[in-house]
């Protein structure tokens, strides 16, 4: 559920309230006509600084979406994907997502190869998970190239055994080592980035809706490595139905904030309300501290969240059934009052709200933008 792409050369800073720059920064669309690629999954920027645009996307395995997709009348086969699993940690190779990566021509269609290595291969190296769930562009290390969260969830089917997340750190320009930063295995379908312990170093914020339902933050030494802290955030509270979070500054006090989001309350069978919670100065947050999002009925399929001064954005899908088509819901900040929505239901669902070129948002990719808004005064119009 969450989080697409974004044309973009990321600069994080530690200090910053929010970590989410490549979201921020205004960015011109992505044209995926021809490339069958699925934008929660893409990114590009300008990632080994050589001036040129980079794309990088994420492909699951042939023979995983062969097995799982490709045989609908197994779908709820607990059986057949327990084989599926068996089948897959015997050939983990050959079963894991992929890295793809192209340069990117100046009007956003993918160009010629671009040659970059993840541990010493080529860009057909195994990414170290079955389905990655979520793609981010993070700093790292020290160096000033551009590095990745990949955020996996595993194989998608009961009993939905989770695997470990990973991170590509930069060794040099086109060149990253690809290592699993999680302590365990878990359903980790989204995450995001800031700087937890104030240390300079961007840590990693995820949301495992497998067995604990708990919000996991990993602490970066400075050189990509990662240790669990639970400091951040009660070790008691759970976030069932939580698949999304995403890191802002919903108060503008310059301390970043943390949405909890998913699947809404009487929506699904794991509700969970749509939340923010607040900084309480020392980077820890807490349900009890937070602000409330108004719920949309058949709507409660929770994406996103953007924010532009006393502006936020919450992106939707539906929930009855699930995933037909986009809404944006426009809030007050000052009232947490719904001030507006707009629709459309049979578009092409897409997961994130990125500031594009020319004042508008919406999605970055040409394949989802009939939903692209402008904020006049006050008030969210779509782009005809």
């Amino acid at each position: 559920m969450k989080k697409l792409l974004a044309v973009l050369s990321v600069v994080l800073f530690a200090n910053q309230a929010s970590a989410d720059d490549y979201k921020q920064k205004p960015t011109k669309e992505i044209n995926l006509t021809g490339t069958g690629y699925y934008g929660r999954l893409l990114l590009a920027g300008d990632f080994n600084n050589d001036g040129q645009q980079e794309m990088l996307y994420l492909k699951m395995s042939d023979t995983y979406m062969r097995y799982h997709w490709g045989n609908p009348a197994k779908r709820k086969d607990v059986s057949y994907h327990k084989e599926g699993i068996k089948k897959a940690k015997e050939d983990p190779d050959q079963w894991s997502a992929k890295f793809i990566a192209h340069k990117m021509t100046s009007s956003g269609k993918r160009g010629a190869s671009w040659r970059v290595s993840f541990n010493g291969q080529d860009t057909s190296a195994p990414v170290g998970c079955i389905q990655p769930s979520q793609l981010v562009p993070a700093k790292l290390n020290n160096d000033s190239y551009t590095d990745f969260v990949i955020v996996c969830h595993g194989y998608d089917a009961d009993p939905w055994p989770g695997e470990h997340s990973v991170v590509a750190v930069s060794d040099g320009p086109n060149n990253y080592n690809v290592t699993k930063f999680t302590r365990g295995v878990g359903f980790y379908h989204d995450g995001d980035v800031a700087d937890f312990n104030n240390d300079g170093n961007i840590d990693i914020l995820i949301v495992d809706q497998g067995k604990t339902k708990k919000a996991e933050v990993y602490l970066n030494d400075g050189i990509g490595n990662f240790s669990k802290s639970n400091k951040y955030f009660s070790n008691f509270t759970k976030y069932p139905g939580a698949y999304g979070t995403e890191i802002i500054d919903v108060n503008n006090d310059g301390l970043f904030d943390v949405g909890m989001f998913g699947h809404e309350n009487n929506e699904s069978w794991k509700p969970h309300r749509t939340m923010i919670h607040i900084n309480n100065g020392s980077n820890k947050f807490s349900k009890r501290n937070s602000l409330i999002v108004p719920a949309v009925k058949d709507w409660g399929t929770v994406l996103d969240m953007f924010v532009e001064g006393d502006n936020l954005f919450v992106l939707r899908s539906s929930s009855k059934p699930r995933y037909r088509g986009n809404m944006v819901q426009h809030v007050d900040i000052r009232t947490m009052k719904t001030v507006s929505t707009i629709k459309n239901s049979d578009m092409d669902w897409y997961s994130r709200i990125f500031r594009k070129s020319d004042g508008k948002y919406g999605s970055l990719t040409n394949t989802t933008n009939s939903l692209d808004f402008r904020l006049v005064d006050g008030k969210i119009t779509m782009v005809k």
